[in-house]
């Protein structure tokens, strides 16, 4: 009797009907997302059956195929569906589908806990993750563009496309930080051919321990934050006599904005200190001209691509102008035009962009001028 009045109980005051009602071993993650549920639910299956059930999958076939699956190296190919099951797992949990997930080594079953949070949350949850890697100008211009594409009817799609969303922002930043990576490497080798055994010690020196280390990290919220501003703030300190001698300030911020750049390689701030770094310190070496000219063309070009109308005649009068003041000092004729009509060349293009977005906007026009 008391537990016919228990169940009678749960059944008048539950919302949940369909969670008592139907056995939680025959819910598909599709039946779960259709109730909108705020429950977790604990889901078992073998990397085995992963495995079949995706060989069945013409498009997953496909890929399979593409990168060397064949029935005689089956075993190896389950050990990779392995790797790359945990890796949508772990990229759910992130967003807060999965709750948690193990793994039985013995049996070679996956355990996992996961529920249906709605899109909102998904979004609050991606959006935290986000900034801890980016700015906030970022991460809210990158999920304006994804709720642009966002069916909060159909959640499953939703959740698919912030997933998807978030695997290209893995692959962009660990793929672009690998090659930052290598890049110093190279950079790094280049100039042991034509630097002492003393003047490679004092480069990594810099590296680890510049005077401009703290301050540019707190400046750029360790890589994460662009303001134009905090350029002409390190083009000043770089030239003040008080922090020591104009070469050993290039030094310590070559260094510093080496060390940063390893995590954000786009920051164009860090780009565009470094540029003028090894451009003034390469002395005609070519392999750090090649190198400073890479990062001065990458930062400025991001910078104008950034920059807002209302800030672009002052970065003209007060980083365009200083930052040839200082590279005039050090760069032959024939590069120093080079680097002013790469500027010039970014500064006129943003100007007819902008008047371009003015014409069509209050002239009636095709925006041509």
């Amino acid at each position: 009797k008391d537990f016919y009045f228990s169940v009678d109980f749960a059944l008048k005051h539950t919302s949940l009907l369909a969670e008592i009602l139907v056995p939680v071993y025959k819910r598909s993650l599709l039946d779960i997302l259709a109730l909108n549920s705020s429950l977790v639910y604990h889901h078992k299956i073998s990397i085995n059956q992963l495995y079949k059930s995706l060989i069945c999958n013409p498009g997953y076939l496909q890929h399979a195929k593409k990168v060397g699956w064949d029935k005689k190296g089956e075993n190896a190919f389950i050990e990779k569906v392995k790797t790359q099951c945990e890796f949508v797992m772990y990229r759910l949990q992130l967003l807060g589908v999965i709750d948690g997930y193990t793994y039985d080594y013995s049996s070679r079953d996956f355990e996992i806990d996961f529920k249906a949070p709605s899109i909102d949350t998904i979004i609050r949850t991606y959006e935290v993750y986000l900034e801890k890697y980016r700015s906030t100008a970022y991460v809210q211009k990158r999920l304006f563009l994804l709720n642009d594409l966002l069916n909060t009817g159909d959640l499953f799609l939703s959740y698919t496309l912030v997933f998807d969303d978030l695997s290209r922002f893995f692959d962009e930043n660990v793929q672009k930080k690998r090659n930052q990576a290598l890049q110093e490497m190279y950079q790094t080798a280049d100039l042991g051919i034509h630097k002492s055994k003393e003047e490679i010690r004092d480069l990594l020196d810099h590296y680890f321990n510049s005077k401009f280390i703290s301050d540019l990290t707190t400046d750029t919220d360790g890589g994460k934050e662009e303001k134009w501003e905090t350029i002409i703030k390190y083009i000043n300190e770089v030239a003040d006599p008080a922090k020591g001698s104009r070469i050993e300030n290039l030094e310590h911020m070559e260094g510093a904005c080496s060390r940063l750049l390893q995590e954000y390689p786009d920051n164009y701030v860090l780009l565009i200190l470094r540029s003028m770094t090894l451009l003034c310190l390469a002395n005609s070496t070519q392999e750090m001209i090649s190198t400073g000219m890479n990062y001065f063309s990458k930062g400025w070009t991001s910078l104008f691509e950034n920059i807002d109308e209302d800030g672009i005649e002052r970065i003209f009068d007060q980083v365009y102008i200083p930052f040839l003041a200082v590279l005039k000092q050090d760069l032959a004729d024939r590069e120093y035009q080079v680097c002013h009509r790469i500027i010039f060349s970014l500064y006129t293009n943003k100007l007819v962009k902008n008047h371009n977005k003015y014409l069509m906007k209050y002239g009636g026009t095709n925006g041509q001028l």
